[in-house]
């Protein structure tokens, strides 16, 4: 375990830089691959369903982004917990419209 803390410690910036990357990849991605659209919803499912996952991974990219940053663990917390309540209501919505 203190081998794993060492490799932390001393590859943050890079290990956090690739993980913003590849999760704003992911969050691009999203944009463009979404489920397919369901008339019967409202307008709140519907916007759920379209963006909230999406925005979900640009939260994670910014979270990432932040770790190299001293004194943001307020903010890195803020973005994460939101990117999990977006996240949330994205399955809420998913599973509600199947």
């Amino acid at each position: 375990m203190e081998s794993l803390r060492r490799f932390w410690a001393e590859h943050r910036t890079l290990l956090s830089a690739v993980a913003a990357v590849l999760s704003f990849g992911i969050g691009v991605l999203y944009l463009f691959v979404v489920p397919e659209y369901r008339p019967t919803t409202g307008p709140a499912l519907q916007f759920l369903l379209r963006y909230a996952h999406s925005a979900c991974w640009f939260l994670l990219a910014i979270t990432f982004a932040l770790i190299p940053v001293r004194g943001t663990a307020k903010i890195r917390k803020v973005t994460a917990y939101t990117a999990l309540a977006l996240y949330a209501g994205f399955m809420v919505s998913f599973l509600l419209t199947r």
